[in-house]
């Protein structure tokens, strides 16, 4: 992200931004699109330094270790070292190990190591895996060295059996290079031939090289990069020499300087960087020195042979010492490169500074967010992303404008953008949305910007800058098809974005159901969320979001969980994750509760994963008219207060007994509240009423019964967010007199950590604006109520530009599997 979202980039810098998000999005999409169960494969594989034992003599001391029993034999009987990789299983225990999967084992990546009697001498477990979903990352971390007559062999997880005499070394420990005084005025021309390219998505500095021998330099960051060379005669070849500094992000997340001479594909110098295995061009000599910062400088040359096979240069034609690579005779075959990659460890997992808000964190999944769980092995048909997750926000409207894309109207034409990606300029983000859904044999749901030219001269609503900017909803079926488009009708905060002339609900069908389609804010009015429900008879709700809660009756678990509960419908909540501004809780719920849900303090998001039931949504009921007055209360209502719940003043009457009725009204609604507490504690609780158009953040007419935990002793604290408690409930049962029949019930609980956790589904009920619990609920109870929206009695339909604050990390993810009953 920029500096500052207010001033435009160009595409290209956009582009290299939104890219970074697409392949987290691409990891979660292949997570839930492949079948990942090898268990079957795995052997129990002991602990070598724990007990010794030969497979080949002793195969039947465990059960199921026939492949370890082969390794075992073929280092006897060969009179050799093996080391080979297998799957090891490892049984746990959640009883004395918290964090053992749900199906009761590890599955690691293993190495293990025979010695030339059969021993099993050495295992390792691989720490940083790679798209292995099937595999558990080890919570301990550890290296082993093998002792050898060779001398220390350090033991390394990936690479193919090679055979050769092999040197005893006496390593030296890296040095670090001499310092050099290296800038780009030391160039034999001029630099303002220097441009910018990608190479394996990181954006370096480059500098042609024109001439058949030269100098050149160039800086990035800060590092500075020299070359000397000399060609022995021109070609057609285009060469450069490029520059990166910094944090690598794709398909990992690691810090590295880059200095590197290479051949660029074609005679377009866009296209320097890009794979390339083929090259005419013969160097007499080269030197590459660069002004790195650690030791660990790992030096590259590959070369191209007439059958444009990379080849590697002889060992007596370069060499390389503290930040130097050179050769200064001619190498026996043409140049491809010639590089020196540095790692700058230290730096691996640096965050942005605070001082920069507005700056994009980078972004990793740490090692333990790779595993899957067990309930994750199963096949996926829909993926939902969140808002704002591609390109970030708090832009103006002139920073946000080339993260957009142009995206037509999929009822008017037919494209698939991962099998026709020039159709239209400028669309590679659909492009990589099209082919994730295409190759992972999924529906795809995300959320990006929409451009929509106009012109003034037709459309007087037309912007001055003669175009629309939408914030939009893109679905893809399994195919990479575009099917969907939806342009967000109630923004929130969003001034880069236009309000849609046209504030037209959309849904899709699938042969899982017929799902609609809502953004965040969209879910507190009637247009799209009740169009949806009565007019397009949707079954399931995809919801893009960047959330924020807004307690005591709006986080986001809370609200969204209950809409599914009162619309009667399975709702598919992704949402970002930044928890240091309370922006997280992403979930799958149907109508009798979650199915899954993923809510914390930790900045790591999750891909949730359920089988979600299809539905024949029933039309939503008016509750039963019932007579209802203060006087109905266990105990008088002269100790009734007010106090402010989310800027709206509600009435209220305290809960002093540890069981009781109670009643309270406010302007037409009352609210009935019967209850009985596990125990007394310190905590005080009260049972409020409200109703009554909200203005704040947004202007909604809601009716609220609500039962919550106050912030301390002090009557006024209740309605302030509040997320702990120590109060079991056996029970309680709410009733109200509600006039409308879109009743949304909700229930908080708290664990020991102060999270917020959902009610699990079989432990409550709701029917008719009547929501109790008969049973005691498994953790205290931070709040339980009900929440109406009177659609019809809202002042206008709320088109007020409102949005959350910024965003940093894009992490929380979300998938659904679809269950068809026989």
């Amino acid at each position: 992200m920029p500096e500052n979202t207010e001033t435009w980039v160009n595409r290209s810098f956009a582009l290299e931004n939104m890219m970074k998000n697409i392949y987290v999005y691409q990891k979660q999409a292949i997570k839930a699109g492949k079948e990942k169960k090898r268990e079957s494969y795995l052997e129990y594989i002991p602990n070598p330094e724990l007990e010794k034992w030969s497979a080949c003599d002793e195969p039947d001391r465990y059960n199921n270790t026939e492949i370890q029993h082969s390794l075992s034999c073929m280092a006897k009987h060969n009179y050799l070292y093996i080391v080979a990789d297998m799957g090891d299983y490892q049984p746990c225990s959640r009883q004395s190990d918290p964090k053992c999967p749900p199906d009761g084992h590890y599955q690691f990546n293993t190495a293990v190591v025979y010695d030339k009697a059969g021993y099993l001498i050495a295992k390792y477990h691989k720490i940083n895996l790679f798209y292995e979903f099937q595999f558990d990352v080890p919570l301990k971390e550890s290296l082993f060295l093998l002792k050898h007559l060779l001398g220390n062999l350090g033991e390394d997880n990936v690479g193919k059996l090679l055979i050769a005499d092999i040197p005893i070394y006496n390593r030296k420990r890296n040095s670090y290079p001499e310092l050099n005084m290296l800038k780009e005025e030391n160039n034999s021309r001029p630099s303002n031939d220097s441009f910018q390219s990608f190479v394996f998505h990181d954006l370096y500095n480059f500098v042609p090289l024109i001439d058949i021998k030269d100098k050149r330099t160039i800086c990035h960051n800060k590092l500075c990069c020299s070359l000397t060379y000399e060609k022995v005669t021109n070609t057609d070849d285009v060469f450069a020499f490029g520059a990166f500094d910094g944090l690598h992000t794709f398909e990992g997340t690691y810090y590295i300087q880059v200095c590197i001479l290479l051949k660029c594909k074609n005679s377009n110098l866009t296209s320097c960087g890009e794979p390339d295995k083929n090259s005419i061009t013969f160097f007499k000599q080269f030197k590459i020195e660069g002004t790195f910062n650690t030791s660990y400088i790992f030096p590259e040359i590959l070369l191209s042979n007439a059958s444009d096979l990379l080849l590697l240069a002889a060992p007596n034609t370069w060499k390389y010492a503290t930040g130097i690579l050179q050769s200064e005779i001619q190498l026996e075959y043409p140049v491809v490169s010639a590089a020196m990659l540095a790692r700058v460890y230290e730096k691996d997992h640096i965050l942005l500074s605070d001082k920069n808000p507005n700056k994009r964190t980078q972004f990793d999944f740490p090692r333990d967010q790779r595993n899957l769980l067990l309930h994750e092995r199963i096949k996926v048909d829909i993926l939902v992303f969140p808002e704002d997750g591609i390109y970030g926000y708090r832009f103006n409207r002139k920073g946000v404008e080339s993260y957009l894309e142009y995206i037509p109207d999929p009822d008017l034409e037919d494209w698939n953008a991962c099998d026709e990606p020039d159709r239209y300029n400028n669309t590679e983000v659909q492009h990589s949305l099209s082919c994730m859904a295409k190759n992972n044999n999924l529906y795809i749901v995300a959320n990006i910007g929409d451009n929509q030219p106009c012109s003034r001269k037709n459309d007087p609503n037309c912007p001055p800058d003669g175009h629309y900017q939408f914030n939009t909803a893109v679905v893809y079926n399994k195919t990479g098809y575009l099917i969907t488009k939806y342009h967000k009708i109630n923004l929130f905060y969003e001034y880069q974005f236009d309000v849609p002339p046209e504030r037209k609900s959309v849904s899709f069908e699938t042969p899982f159901g017929k799902f609609g389609v809502m953004i965040c804010f969209d879910i507190i009015f009637r247009n799209p969320a009740i169009e949806l429900l009565e007019n397009h008879n949707v079954d399931n709700i995809v919801f893009p979001t960047a959330w924020m809660d807004a307690l005591p009756i709006l986080a986001a678990i809370q609200f969204h969980s209950a809409f599914a509960a009162g619309a009667n419908v399975n709702f598919l909540a992704a949402n970002l994750k930044n928890s240091s501004i309370k922006v997280h809780g992403s979930g799958i719920y149907s109508a009798e509760g979650y199915l899954d849900f993923h809510y914390d303090n930790e900045d790591v998001g999750k891909l949730l994963i359920a089988e979600i039931p299809i539905r024949n949504r029933k039309r939503n009921s008016y509750p039963e008219p019932k007579n209802m007055t203060e006087e109905n209360n266990s105990m008088t209502s002269n100790n009734r207060f007010q106090s402010l719940v989310f800027r709206d003043l509600y009435n209220f009457v305290p809960l002093v007994d540890i069981q009781g009725k109670r009643t309270i009204c406010h302007n037409k609604l009352c609210c009935s509240l019967t209850y009985e507490k596990k125990m007394d504690t310190d905590d005080v609780f009260a049972f409020g009423a409200f109703d009554g158009l909200h203005t704040y953040e947004g202007t909604y007419y809601i009716q609220v019964c609500i039962l919550l935990k106050c912030k301390n002793s002090s009557l006024t604290s209740c309605g302030e967010p509040e997320q702990n408690s120590k109060t079991f409930f056996k029970q309680f049962k709410i009733e109200g007199t509600f006039t409308t029949a879109y009743i949304y019930p909700e229930i908080l609980l708290s664990n020991a950590s102060d999270l917020l956790l959902l009610a699990a589904p079989n432990t409550w009920n709701y029917a008719k604006g009547i929501l109790q619990s008969e049973n005691q609920l498994e953790y205290p109870v931070v709040s339980a109520a009900m929440l109406a929206r009177v659609y019809e009695n809202d002042l206008t339909i709320n088109h007020g530009n409102h949005m959350l604050p910024e965003i940093v990390v894009i992490t929380a993810l979300l998938a659904i599997s679809n269950y068809i009953f026989g």
